[in-house]
């Protein structure tokens, strides 16, 4: 059984995860790195939608629950699949059907792109506009996030409750927090420098 103190521990290191990944796609976009940029891309809106669910979830409740099982998978029989996210945020009326089906196709691009570049016909131009479709979508579901934090505040329910108890990496507040979150799950200073300073250009 997993504890209260355990959970949020999960989440904090679930949000460096987050953070880090921004980070690291926006290095990618930057570089011209556009079949990393895919990649990370489907992390962030896989990590966005997790998210989503915890708010719709704590909204329902009236509650600051956090779901341990979006959090993390050590489990192998305890997976919850980016596949599932989707359908899970469908269900909850996160996403709206046409979002749905969108994450859905990108997903067997994505898949196209990580396993089958050098077997199919798949050209690096595509790959481009695979990115820059999954560029568009991350600020779509950010938006949808957005209106569940704001939701929270308006009806003081939840962890956004202030404003203030979501991680600002979250509410897009402090570049400095999301550093920070960053640096750690980067796990080397060195590394974290360089990132840094590709992001900041």
């Amino acid at each position: 059984m997993t504890t209260i103190r355990e959970t949020e521990i999960r989440f904090e290191s679930f949000m460096r995860g987050l953070s880090a990944a921004v980070q690291l796609s926006q290095r990618a976009v930057e570089n011209g790195s556009f079949i990393e940029s895919v990649c990370l891309a489907a992390s962030v809106i896989d990590a966005q939608l997790r998210i989503g669910l915890i708010l719709n979830h704590q909204l329902k409740t009236k509650s600051n629950d956090l779901i341990d099982e979006l959090l993390c998978q050590i489990d192998d029989n305890k997976i919850v699949t980016e596949r599932n996210i989707y359908k899970r945020a469908l269900k909850e009326n996160i996403i709206p059907q046409k979002i749905y089906e969108e994450l859905n196709d990108l997903y067997h691009k994505r898949n196209k792109v990580v396993h089958q570049y050098i077997i199919s016909d798949i050209t690096t131009e595509e790959i481009v506009k695979i990115a820059a479709k999954y560029a568009d979508t991350v600020h779509i579901i950010k938006d949808s996030i957005r209106n569940l934090e704001n939701e929270q505040i308006r009806l003081g329910i939840g962890m956004t409750v202030s404003g203030n108890r979501v991680p600002d990496s979250i509410r897009g507040k402090a570049n400095e927090v999301m550093d920070k979150q960053s640096d750690e799950k980067h796990g080397n200073s060195n590394l974290a420098k360089i990132f840094r300073r590709k992001s900041a250009t």
